[in-house]
C-alpha cells in the first residue's frame, strides 16, 4: 500500500499476516524496541507537544522590511505573495523547533508552580519524573508513548473508528539511546541536546504505573525534526526529497492497519484468543472510568 506519508509499506489483513510482516521488520532492522500504533494513517508521528505548538501556528513573521524592498524593486501582489507563503513554509519548522523548546520549559515552571512536582513522601520529581507524570494525565508533553509488545501495538492501532486505516511504526534498537539510571533527576535539556543527530532517547521509568506495565510501556524523545511522516529525529524508510537517502538500514518502519485486520483484532478479543481490551490496557481507576463512560458500549458479563 502506498500512503502519502509513509511511502510504501505492508498492510496485512489478518492476525497470521501481521505476525509475518512484524517479524520481517524485526528481522530487518535487526532489533526492534518500541512499537507505536495509531488509529488514523492520515496523522502524522509526533509528540502531543509537537502537535500543541504546531496547532498554534507560531511563525515568526517575515521581517516588514524585507517587503519594502521586495516591492520597490517592482514585485506585483502575487509574486509577494506567493514569496510569502515560500518564506512561511521555509521558516516554520525553525520556528517551531523554537517555540517548542520554550514550550517545554513553560510547562515543567508551571507543573511546579502548582506543586505537582511534590508527592506526598517529600519527594521533588525531576523533568523526567514530571514529563512522566503529565504524559500519564494527559497533557501535552515531549515524550511519545510506545510499547515494547507490537501485539499492544496493534491493538492502539485497532482501538477506534474501525473503518479507518491505522499505523503501526517499529522503532530499531539502533535507532535510540537508552536512558541512563540518573535520569529522572537530569535537566531535561540538557539530556535531550547531548543527544546524537539521527537518536531517539528510550526510557522506562524505575517507577511505572499499572498503566504501563500492563502496556508494556516505555517512552521516546527526540528534538523537533521536520519528516514527511513526523517530527521524530530518526530516519525512517521515507525522508524528503531533499535529503540522504535512509539507505537499507532505516531506524523506522511502518505498517498500515487496514480495517479488516482492526476487526479480527478486536474479534480475537471477544472470542479470548488475546486479553487485550480496554479494561486490561488501561487496568488503573481512569481507565476504567474512561472505558465505562456513557458514549461506550456495554458488555455484560455472563451468568451462569
Amino acid at each position: 500500500m502506498t500512503l502519502e506519508r509513509f511511502g510504501t509499506v505492508p498492510a496485512p489483513r489478518t492476525l497470521g499476516e501481521y505476525v509475518q510482516t512484524v517479524t520481517a521488520i524485526a528481522t530487518k532492522l535487526s532489533k526492534v524496541v518500541a512499537w507505536r500504533g495509531q488509529v488514523d494513517v492520515s496523522w502524522g508521528v509526533h509528540s502531543g507537544a509537537a502537535r500543541r505548538v504546531m496547532q498554534q501556528r507560531w511563525i515568526e513573521p517575515r521581517p516588514d522590511y524585507i517587503g519594502g524592498v521586495l516591492r520597490r524593486a517592482g514585485m506585483d501582489d502575487s509574486e509577494f505573495e506567493e514569496l510569502d507563503e515560500i518564506w512561511r513554509k521555509a521558516e516554520q519548522p525553525a520556528a517551531v523547533k523554537r517555540q517548542l523548546r520554550d514550550y517545554e520549559a513553560s510547562l515543567l515552571d508551571q507543573a511546579r508552580a502548582a506543586g505537582h512536582d511534590n508527592e506526598p513522601n517529600g519527594h521533588r520529581l525531576g523533568d523526567f519524573e514530571l514529563f512522566g507524570l503529565l504524559q500519564h494525565h494527559g497533557a501535552a508533553t515531549p515524550l511519545v508513548d510506545v510499547s515494547r509488545n507490537a501485539m499492544i501495538g496493534l491493538w492502539f492501532a485497532a482501538e477506534t473508528l474501525p473503518e479507518t486505516t491505522g499505523l503501526v511504526m517499529a522503532v530499531a534498537d539502533a535507532g535510540v539511546v537508552p536512558a541512563q539510571s540518573t535520569i529522572e533527576s537530569a535537566n531535561w535539556h540538557e539530556v535531550r541536546d547531548r543527544l546524537p543527530q539521527g537518536k531517539a532517547l528510550w526510557w522506562v521509568p524505575r517507577r511505572i504505573s499499572s498503566r504501563m506495565a500492563a502496556q508494556e510501556a516505555a517512552f521516546v524523545t527526540t528534538p523537533f525534526w521536520d519528516q514527511p511522516w513526523g517530527s521524530l529525529d530518526l530516519p525512517g524508510t521515507i525522508m524528503w526529497k531533499s535529503e540522504s537517502s535512509p539507505g537499507d538500514q532505516p531506524s523506522v518502519a511502518f505498517i498500515a492497519i487496514a480495517p479488516e485486520l482492526k476487526a479480527a483484532l478486536h474479534e480475537a478479543g471477544r472470542l479470548g484468543v488475546t486479553a487485550y481490551d480496554g479494561t486490561t490496557i488501561y487496568p488503573d481507576l481512569p481507565g476504567f472510568a474512561r472505558y465505562n463512560g456513557a458514549g461506550m458500549d456495554i458488555t455484560m458479563p455472563r451468568v451462569r
